[in-house]
């Protein structure tokens, strides 16, 4: 099931962009000063988040693309997917750009006010930025991996060289900043149009159908609900850790989540991966494949996360220089316990996407999200930081269970988890108590 080509290539363009902006970050900096750079992060994330709320057209067009047969079937696919990106990339420009223009007409912050500058300029790049998303699932479907990672590539190097460029050469005033992300993004479209364009002869080819429309906002509005509702609960514990702890706890909880978190890289390459294989034929054409993988992987996981744990006291001392790189490291090796169980989750996760069973996903994590607050909110008063990271231990098994159980694994088949799992939770506790 596993391409590991296809892997390598996704792992790759998902590690070389953190690269980069961990050594633009000092530059930065220097640049602008940490106030500006806060500034440009924020919309750096604005448009990271607008990316999945393109109502999972993306996602359906990799289905979609994988799926059709004939060139003016994919033409006719790329063409609906990119009208409805268009409009939906120009509703959401416009009813969150008044949003914000009415907020910054009340605030009094010089930033704000900076920002609202380059609002039609902001406004611009959201319906760029779901039309690129939509080629980009066009590449994913027909599995252009490589070609998809070296366009999102050259973005990262855009995204971040450019408004660096700008800020030492050209002008350091925020909304020439913003400008420079836009354009960025921009003369990624064209990238992606002219690459696209000539794969699949979108020229010569132009269709676009209303049934296609429908038939992909069917298949990506579960996705879509699926895409708003996770974020809140990547985020939510950090709320809760500023309602019952102090900044500092917030500030060392966000290092450890952001840092030990990108072990995730490596089981979303092999997401990306499979998704349009899985998305060809029926789930019990590949459900012994998907089982057999998860056999495999569950002990290169295993290994990864206990050298993490392992590790995180040197790692984060070494990097950190300071004395906040002790809860940072407690934190880090409680909540890898849970990183195990979520990114072997992200299978299954995968597999009811691609099957067309998002709507499954959005029920379980509808049923979760009470039972996890309430246990969040416990475990935070009574243990801080510790705490929250074992309510997403908790949820993080939880989703385990229940997806690989909606995929058709039987629970009683789940013994090896279950005793690596509390392995990995044993190591985690001696060396939080004992190094």
């Amino acid at each position: 099931m596993f391409n590991l080509r296809h892997i390598a290539v996704n792992l790759l363009g998902s590690a070389l962009p953190i690269l980069i902006i961990l050594i633009t970050v000092p530059l930065y900096l220097h640049a602008i000063g940490a106030e500006k750079y806060g500034a440009l992060s924020l919309v750096w994330i604005v448009f990271g988040y607008f990316g999945i709320l393109d109502f999972g057209i993306s996602r359906s067009v990799t289905t979609a693309i994988s799926r059709a047969e004939g060139r003016q079937a994919k033409a006719d696919i790329i063409w609906s997917a990119a009208a409805l990106n268009t409009a939906w990339g120009a509703l959401i420009a416009i009813v969150g750009g008044g949003a914000f223009f009415l907020y910054a007409g009340h605030s009094e912050s010089e930033m704000v006010k900076d920002v609202a500058t380059a609002l039609p300029w902001m406004m611009f790049g959201i319906a760029v930025l779901m039309i690129t998303s939509t080629l980009n699932g066009a590449l994913d479907g027909e599995e252009r991996f490589k070609m998809a990672n070296s366009l999102q590539l050259v973005g990262s190097i855009l995204y971040q060289l450019v408004p660096l460029f700008t800020a030492y050469y050209v002008s350091d005033h925020l909304p020439d900043l913003i400008i420079a992300v836009i354009l960025c993004r921009f003369v990624l479209l064209v990238l992606y149009a002219i690459v696209v364009g000539r794969l699949f002869d979108l020229v010569a080819l132009f269709s676009v159908s209303k049934s296609t429309m429908i038939s992909l906002l069917k298949f990506g509005s579960s996705i879509a609900a699926v895409n708003i509702l996770d974020p809140i609960f990547t985020r939510i514990d950090q709320v809760i850790i500023a309602r019952f702890a102090g900044a500092s706890d917030v500030a060392a909880y966000s290092i450890a989540v952001n840092s030990i978190g990108r072990l995730g890289i490596l089981p979303m390459a092999m997401s990306r991966s499979i998704f349009p294989k899985l998305s060809t034929g029926t789930a019990d054409d590949h459900r012994e494949a998907l089982f057999s993988s998860k056999s495999k992987i569950i002990w290169i996981w295993f290994g990864i996360c206990g050298a993490a744990i392992v590790a995180s006291d040197l790692v984060y001392y070494l990097w950190l220089r300071d004395p906040i790189y002790v809860e940072v490291s407690a934190v880090a090796k409680i909540y890898a316990v849970g990183l195990w169980a979520n990114c072997l989750g992200i299978l299954p996760y995968t597999a009811l996407q691609a099957w067309g069973r998002s709507t499954t996903i959005l029920k379980v994590h509808l049923l979760e999200m009470p039972f996890y607050l309430v246990a969040l909110v416990l475990l935070t008063y009574h243990y801080g930081t510790l705490g929250a990271a074992v309510a997403y231990g908790l949820r993080s098994y939880a989703d385990y269970i229940i997806l690989w159980k909606m995929c058709g694994y039987p629970v009683r088949r789940q013994g090896m988890f279950t005793i690596l799992l509390i392995a990995l939770s044993v190591l985690a506790f001696a060396m939080h108590q004992f190094v």
